[in-house]
């Protein structure tokens, strides 16, 4: 279980706990459960819960065989990206100055694909675990894939991946991603994690990220996760949710 302590407000607190275990733990005014194994029971009541699909690759298996699982065109790309010089790099408890220039550089990326960007708060929040890992696929010194992932020594999760501005050809940048997937199966592997998880997949919302993590073999999984609110912020809960869904 890792506990990770956000403060949104000076006097509202925020708590995610990932790979809940049922651990004992204190709670935050605003408590955020993820990766709860679907098993668990809880003899609290939760103000909201959701059920997501995701992909895991089983790291107790042999390299060859998961590099088999691949499809042939991801496996073709992969060996492309070290002829093109594409190189691996991890940095494992990263420094605070490595997590300053990652939530920069995925801000602007978010900003670019107009979706949600990185809080300076829980990437710092993170990093105080131990368990956060940044991995990239470089070339010339210059990062073009970077993956962020949260583990807990026995699944890594993947938490972002975004690409640099760089002037490559968008091929270039596809055979790099599919690269630092690769190299990143291998070192969680190497590290004795038992499970590589791709994230999030969705059909329906995000078609084309969930048929490039299919490529990779693996098994469809369904994770939960909860929230539970203090009493007190209960109402305002509640009629945020009503509002925005």
């Amino acid at each position: 279980m890792l506990i990770i302590d956000t403060r949104h407000f000076f006097f509202l607190k925020k708590k995610e706990i990932w790979f809940y275990n049922e651990e004992p733990h204190d709670e935050a005014a605003y408590t955020v459960y993820s990766y709860v194994r679907q098993h668990l029971t809880f003899k609290k009541r939760f103000d909201a819960q959701s059920a997501e699909q995701t992909l895991t690759i089983d790291l107790h298996r042999s390299e060859a065989d998961i590099f088999k699982q691949i499809s042939r065109t991801f496996r073709y790309h992969i060996h492309k990206a070290t002829r093109h010089g594409i190189v691996f790099e991890n940095l494992a408890s990263p420094r605070i100055e490595e997590c300053k220039d990652l939530i920069a550089s995925f801000n602007a990326f978010a900003d670019q694909k107009k979706i949600r960007r990185a809080g300076k708060k829980r990437v710092f929040a993170l990093r105080q675990t131990g368990n956060l890992f940044i991995t990239r696929a470089k070339k010339d010194d210059h990062a073009l894939v970077t993956h962020v992932y949260l583990g807990d020594g026995s699944r890594a999760v993947l938490l972002y991946s975004f690409h640099s501005n760089l002037p490559v050809a968008a091929s270039e940048r596809g055979y790099a991603n599919k690269f630092l997937h690769w190299q990143d199966i291998l070192f969680f592997k190497k590290q004795n994690y038992a499970t590589y998880d791709l994230g999030g997949i969705n059909s329906e919302t995000v078609p084309g990220i969930t048929h490039f993590k299919l490529g990779f073999g693996g098994k469809e999984e369904t994770i939960q996760n909860y929230i539970r609110v203090a009493s007190w912020i209960r109402p305002v809960f509640s009629m945020y949710k009503k509002m925005f869904g």
